[in-house]
């Protein structure tokens, strides 16, 4: 059964055995479709629901843009072609993207002109033309597009098919922040802390920050999580950093995962707890993050927060020197030269 919310402006499209009392975006009501009247961005919209929940058939994902691209859903074909370039759904093909963004461009998506922007930019399935991506990037950004205004102002920092101008660049970043586009938000922010292409400016870099991590973006997080650390901007607070790293970590950031385990075992701004430090650092560490692999490496040395293992502590401490984690390689070394956990190598240290 596939149904929809009755407000077309949510736009939220799904299917299940049973019909849910309400819209899970809007909390309104939700009608049962007739799948003989469903539009082409309606077939888009239902798609774009299972790619988001990460359905196991990928292919009634891509069978949902093959319609609506059928129904003429310029939305649907650009869709269909990001399965296509990115192998979702479907066996990767990249001549076959770069062909569908040409044919969405025509029916007038704008982000299928960034998409094809960044086939001519790295190559996919064409060959790299760097003045043709860029041309691509001006013609969304111009019709605003935030998606293309980032990409205009990454060419122009890059000098990407332009001549390099980081005042440009700024201009098209505050252009998509303006329009509360979340990466927008968090890049001016980035050149207001860093004095790129704009007079440095702490106090704009936390608006900024602030701004993006509301509206869900997590390394602003842990941006604005940092700033509060160090008083930057905004006057020191552990109980605010500690607080932004948390929301960070919870949406996945692990950088905030990794500080959030330090606030944890320093008690910086929340009382000391070395097991949720270990806890933290584990998740840091088990998500890749090669700093929290050689701090989980010391809690197992040590035995903070978890019994000690030698054992654990060694592999942690290798993978975090396989990742090019400095501290780990000398922790590692440390263990070689005593003979700490492993046997007596003076050679390997």
């Amino acid at each position: 059964m596939i149904y929809h919310c009755e407000d077309h402006t949510c736009n939220y499209w799904d299917e299940g055995e049973k019909l849910p009392e309400r819209c899970p975006q809007c909390g309104r009501k939700l009608l049962r479709a007739n799948e003989a009247d469903m539009t082409g961005d309606d077939w888009t919209a239902l798609g774009n629901t299972l790619w988001d929940a990460e359905a196991s058939d990928k292919k009634r994902m891509v069978d949902c843009f093959r319609k609506a691209a059928y129904l003429g859903s310029a939305w649907g074909v650009c869709n269909l072609g990001i399965c296509m370039e990115q192998g979702n759904g479907v066996e990767a093909d990249p001549v076959q993207a770069f062909w569908l963004y040409q044919q969405a461009v025509e029916m007038g998506s704008l982000n299928a002109v960034c998409c094809l922007g960044v086939c001519y930019e790295y190559g996919i399935g064409t060959a790299p033309d760097a003045e043709k991506a860029t041309e691509l990037y001006c013609k969304a950004a111009e019709y605003g597009s935030p998606r293309g205004q980032m990409l205009l102002a990454h060419a122009f920092h890059d000098g990407i098919g332009v001549e390099a101008d980081a005042a440009e660049a700024v201009h098209w970043v505050r252009a998509a922040a303006y329009q509360r586009y979340g990466e927008g938000m968090y890049r001016l922010g980035v050149c207001y802390a860093y004095g790129d292409g704009v007079e440095q400016n702490w106090e704009r870099a936390v608006h900024w920050f602030r701004e993006a991590a509301e509206s869900g973006v997590s390394v602003a997080m842990t941006d604005l999580g940092y700033c509060y650390e160090k008083g930057c901007g905004v006057e020191q607070s552990w109980e605010q950093a500690f607080s932004w790293y948390r929301r960070g970590a919870e949406c996945g950031n692990l950088q905030s995962m990794h500080n959030l385990g330090y606030c944890y075992e320093k008690g910086c701004g929340v009382e000391q707890s070395w097991e949720q430090a270990f806890s933290w650092y584990r998740r840091g560490a088990e998500c890749g993050y090669p700093v929290s692999m050689s701090n989980l490496g010391l809690c197992y040395k040590r035995g903070y927060g978890v019994d000690q293992n030698w054992q654990e502590a060694i592999k942690w401490y290798e993978q975090g020197a396989q990742c090019g984690d400095l501290q780990s390689m000398h922790n590692l070394a440390c263990c070689y030269e005593r003979g700490e956990g492993v046997e007596q190598n003076e050679e390997r240290a």
